[in-house]
């Protein structure tokens, strides 16, 4: 929280005038390999000179008297948002600076950077995530300038459509192959080799003394008058961050022998087909992708369970790029690309069956269930007695039942399987904590199997609970109650959690999508959305799709709408799975008047919202799962079969790889 020592990022882009832009083109970025007052021979030959002249027994010598990082630059930048305005309003006593000094024209203030000998500041985190900072979102009166011009948003160049087509543009340069490939030449100027000593002045990279960390001794100043001068100008002229490291920084490895996430090279993608071989599985209605397995469970009663072993990029001896190997003599091959783990598991073989009532069929299955992230548990509501369920779905056997006086109409669990959040109809969203040693029904105590907790939401805080000792009377529990998030809206048709983000957002049924957050009371709402479903990517926005109209809707983290694309001759568009690192989107929807393919796969790019694949069916997709490293997407299809993306390649580096360290395994014998 400490803005003088705010995160830097750099320049990364030099053209901000031409009409497009090219990313493969070289000549558009920046040499990373200099500080941005040397990026201009012409102003650099007077830094050099002026580092060659000056002489005095106390101050070392530098090139640069201003800095690329400080508070008040961090201010310029995020002048149209809370609470920096405030504190930007505070800093000129108690008004805004005047018109023509403030942040208002992006190829202007790149032009200064090149050429004021005073200005050689760098970026900050928000150009590559937070279009608000361009866009006076908050209406602030920010004054005329001299020519006349009223102050509002801030000019773009002319490649950039408007704040969020440029803010995507400006990451997929960030993220592009020349900047990954020299992006370690801009960390040792920051934090590394280059930031201090010979090789410093060999970069023309030294700064004012009292910038770096230990030059001055602030409790050896005596008078008082001198103590605030240094400590003002360390606060608010700029610090240069803590030495990482003393060895330049290492290159990215090439291109060729990374493992990169599945889409990134689109015409790499192959598609194989799987024979689940399960004649006794009905409709899947949803699934996980573990590690080791795919979990599948039927939307219909008696909701079984069904798991099959699967391995990406893990060739088996046939060639294919991922591994259906059986883990146990005692399970029957299917084909020889997968075997079945086990039985189908009917979820009805006892008494303590966690289904042992129907869902409502006017929810959505796939919002009301969610299997854990080893596949080992289901989560469930929706049910006309109003609990919440947790079962082991091996046995069928319940391990929880929570009952509320409110229906629960969905639930998630996040990514990383540490939270449940429950959304209900009277427009609140419950939110438990998954204890990280889940214990089955089986290590449970007896009492507890079928114990039924009792929680009157908007009623009793978990504090108070917290506070009666109930959880010393009941034992050990799965799951801990921590807070209710009320909106005061419609009730909630599906929820999402991203705790990395500290985020949940709902989908209500009076078309409002509602930001809240997990650790204070602050929410934040949208009205109109129509919307089905929506989910948060781990790329700082929100996704919410609409099957009626097929419009795919992204809004930032602040509820700003960014960009809405219209998925053509589709019927039924559903969203499937969004990519771990949340750049990417698998929909899937019904192919019109086509007697062959009924149904289309399609993958979008949410950073450009462009279509990036596509594939056609002959059944329709069930559900979808990306890899936890998103090299994969698996699809399981109506009929019951497995559909698995990949590029075959990938499976090939990672073994080259493994090999390299020394690592071998049975099953690659055949391939040496």
């Amino acid at each position: 929280n400490d803005i003088t020592q705010y995160p830097v990022f750099p320049w990364v882009l030099s053209d901000y005038k031409s009409e497009k832009i090219d990313l493969n083109d070289a000549s558009v970025f920046r040499d990373l390999s200099r500080p941005v007052g040397a990026l201009n021979e012409e102003r650099l030959k007077k830094f050099v000179e002026r580092y060659n002249s000056f002489e005095d027994e106390i101050m070392p010598k530098f090139h640069y008297g201003s800095h690329y990082s400080s508070s008040g630059i961090v201010l310029y930048y995020l002048l149209r948002l809370e609470p920096f305005a405030g504190l930007a309003v505070s800093l000129q006593g108690g008004k805004f600076d005047h018109a023509d000094r403030l942040f208002d024209d992006l190829p202007g203030t790149w032009e200064g950077v090149l050429s004021d000998m005073s200005d050689v500041k760098e970026l900050i985190p928000e150009f590559y995530y937070c279009p608000e900072i361009l866009r006076n979102v908050n209406n602030f009166n920010l004054g005329t300038r001299q020519d006349g011009k009223v102050l509002g948003d801030v000019s773009l160049p002319p490649w950039a459509s408007d704040a969020a087509d440029f803010i995507s543009k400006h990451q997929q340069a960030l993220e592009s192959e020349y900047v990954s490939s020299h992006l370690h030449e801009w960390i040792d100027l920051v934090f590394g080799c280059k930031q201090r000593g010979e090789q410093a002045v060999e970069a023309c990279n030294v700064f004012f003394y009292m910038t770096y960390e230990g030059q001055v001794d602030i409790d050896a100043i005596t008078d008082p008058m001198q103590q605030k001068a240094a400590l003002d100008q360390i606060a608010h002229f700029g610090q240069t961050p803590y030495q990482l490291f003393k060895a330049g920084h290492p290159c990215r490895m090439p291109i060729e022998e990374c493992i990169c996430p599945l889409f990134a090279t689109p015409a790499a993608v192959k598609s194989y087909e799987v024979d689940a071989g399960n004649s006794e599985r009905t409709s899947i209605g949803q699934m996980r992708l573990t590690n080791e397995s795919i979990v599948m469970m039927s939307s219909l009663y008696p909701y079984q369970v069904t798991v099959m072993d699967f391995q990406a990029n893990t060739p088996d001896s046939s060639g294919l790029p991922f591994s259906g190997k059986s883990k146990a003599k005692a399970f029957t091959a299917i084909s020889t690309l997968t075997r079945k783990l086990s039985a189908v598991t009917n979820l009805l073989d006892s008494g303590l069956s966690a289904w042992s009532s129907g869902l409502d069929m006017n929810l959505n299955f796939k919002d009301c269930t969610a299997i854990s992230e080893d596949g080992r548990y289901i989560f469930s509501c929706g049910y006309l007695d109003y609990t919440i369920r947790f079962c082991d779905s091996h046995s069928g056997r319940s391990i929880e039942v929570l009952r509320g006086m409110v229906q629960p109409t969905c639930l998630k669990l996040s990514q990383c399987g540490s939270i449940l959040v429950v959304g209900f109809r009277n427009s609140t969203v419950g939110v438990w904590v998954v204890q990280p040693g889940l214990k089955s029904a089986t290590e449970k105590v007896s009492g507890m199997t079928s114990n039924m907790d009792s929680f009157f939401f908007n009623s009793v805080s978990f504090a108070d609970w917290l506070l009666k000792e109930k959880r010393d009377d009941l034992g050990y529990q799965n799951l801990v109650f921590v807070n209710t998030l009320s909106f005061c809206c419609g009730a909630v048709r599906c929820v999402d959690v991203n705790t990395d983000l500290d985020t949940v957002v709902a989908l209500t049924y009076e078309r409002e999508l509602i930001y809240h957050s997990l650790s204070k009371s602050t929410f934040t709402k949208v009205n109109d959305v129509e919307a089905d479903s929506v989910m948060i990517s781990n790329e700082n926005f929100v996704v919410a799709t609409n099957p009626k109209n097929g419009s795919v809707s992204c809004f930032s983290m602040n509820g700003l709408l960014l960009r809405t694309i219209t998925v053509p001759t589709l019927s039924h568009l559903e969203p499937q799975a969004m990519s771990n690192r949340g750049k990417y989107l698998a929909l899937s929807g019904s192919i019109p008047n086509k007697a062959d393919k009924v149904c289309k796969v399609l993958v979008y790019n949410l950073l450009s919202m462009e279509l990036t694949f596509e594939h056609d069916l002959e059944n329709f997709v069930a559900s979808c799962a990306f890899s936890s490293d998103d090299t994969n997407l698996v699809a399981v299809l109506d009929a019951g079969e497995v559909m698995v993306f990949t590029d075959p390649a990938t499976s090939l580096k990672l073994v080259d790889q493994m090999l390299r360290l020394g690592w071998q395994e049975s099953g690659l014998e055949a391939l040496q």
